[in-house]
């Protein structure tokens, strides 16, 4: 073993390397039986590389979360001879992935239950990836109703979603924020709607962009406006 597989166990490279069944009571109860049985599987098949990631009860720092990558060696006629392995500690990076994760989680918990401002998320063809609580509100329709659907099937006119896609593609080009700016829509049950809407652009999870569009319902402030002119 090298010398970070000797550190696993507290031992020094002059001591000798362990022997497996210490490897196996020290993997975690909860992983060590079906570990072993994918171990044997991969023995017992004509693969040569074999890897898993593992939690493993280490001398000095208690369970760790281990990245282990094995090379089958075998005879001509295809029988396990050995098996070479490094251990890869990869504590840090999972705490630091799950740590990101919960993030993203706490971001999109907080955006979904936003109760006055409408978020809805759009990729490149103008089509629905996220639709929260509030534009539903807002608009109508349902997130399971707006998922995947463009604008015109939904509170625009073909034209009017034929100039979002227009400036959608506008933010994808020069990644400036377009808005606030005030349009109108038509809500499911066909009446009408005022909202003030501001449009961006971010990296989304799979790395492709993906547009926001964060609205602010105007209706009542634009028809007490127009009674006030009237009146």
């Amino acid at each position: 073993g090298n010398e970070t597989h000797q550190h696993l166990y507290g031992l020094t490279m002059a001591d000798p390397v362990p022997h497996e069944k210490e490897w196996e009571e020290r993997l975690h109860p909860d992983d060590r039986q079906a570990l072993i049985r994918k171990q044997q599987e991969a023995l017992a098949s004509d693969t040569k590389v074999f890897i898993t990631e593992y939690r493993f009860r280490t001398e000095k720092d208690g369970y760790r979360n281990i990245y282990d990558r094995c090379y089958i060696v075998r005879s001509k006629d295809g029988k396990p001879l050995r098996v070479l392995g490094s251990m890869m500690d990869i504590t840090e990076r999972k705490q630091a992935d799950e740590k990101l994760k919960r993030s993203q989680l706490q971001l999109l918990a907080s955006i979904e239950n936003t109760p006055n401002v409408a978020v809805q998320w759009y990729n490149d063809k103008g089509e629905v990836l996220f639709w929260n609580r509030a534009s539903e509100l807002i608009f109508g329709w349902e997130s399971a109703e707006a998922m995947g659907k463009t604008l015109d099937q939904l509170v625009h006119t073909k034209e009017e979603a034929g100039e979002f896609l227009k400036t959608l593609h506008q933010v994808g080009q020069t990644g400036r924020t377009v808005g606030p700016a005030e349009y109108s829509f038509r809500r499911k049950d066909g009446s009408t709607g005022y909202c003030i809407s501001t449009i961006f652009s971010i990296p989304s999870m799979e790395g492709q962009q993906c547009f926001v569009c964060m609205d602010v319902d105007n209706t009542e402030s634009k028809i007490a406006i127009g009674a006030l002119q009237l009146s």
